[in-house]
């Protein structure tokens, strides 16, 4: 499966336009797409984590620490990217 940049960057801060067209052509032939990719996943991952973070306070207050810290262990463990 072949991800374009269109799709890398649908959910960040960037916008395709924002690149220059020599740009847009070397980051497309892989030069920068890796760098690219793990940019954008650590993003969503970082967002992620955050609001799972949030949750886990509500969490705290509602129930208890310890079901806090097991929502923020399953939030966090690697298959977790939903």
């Amino acid at each position: 499966m072949t991800v374009t940049l269109t799709d890398l960057l649908k959910d960040s801060a960037y916008r395709l336009d924002q690149f220059k067209p020599e740009h847009i052509a070397a980051l497309e032939a892989g030069t920068y797409e890796t760098a690219v990719r793990q940019m954008v996943t650590q993003r969503q991952r970082a967002t992620r984590l955050l609001d799972a973070a949030k949750r886990a306070d509500e969490i705290a207050i509602e129930d208890s620490e310890a079901s806090a810290l097991a929502h923020l262990a399953a939030a966090n463990a690697p298959d977790a990217a939903a």
